[in-house]
């Protein structure tokens, strides 16, 4: 797949993706096909979030990371 970093993020704007080790393991408009694209547990991911069409590729990707954190945590109880 694609990476996923500075450079290449603005490729993905509006999109949703799964990204683990700054890689792309998925993306697509929908979050449900991003999940049918993956081989693994979203989980598993570093991040699975919307690529917003504003801002900047660290503000983004720091949310995300947190945003995935909390969001295994919750799950999980």
């Amino acid at each position: 797949m694609a990476p996923f970093d500075p450079e290449t993020w603005a490729e993905f704007r509006g999109q949703w993706v799964a990204v683990k080790d700054g890689i792309v393991l998925a993306s697509d408009a929908e979050l449900p096909r991003v999940y049918d694209q993956l081989d693994r547990d979203p989980e598993e991911c570093d991040f699975v979030a919307q690529v917003p069409s504003s801002g900047s590729f660290e503000e983004f990707e720091r949310a995300a990371r947190a945003a995935h954190v909390e969001f295994r945590r919750r799950l999980r109880g």
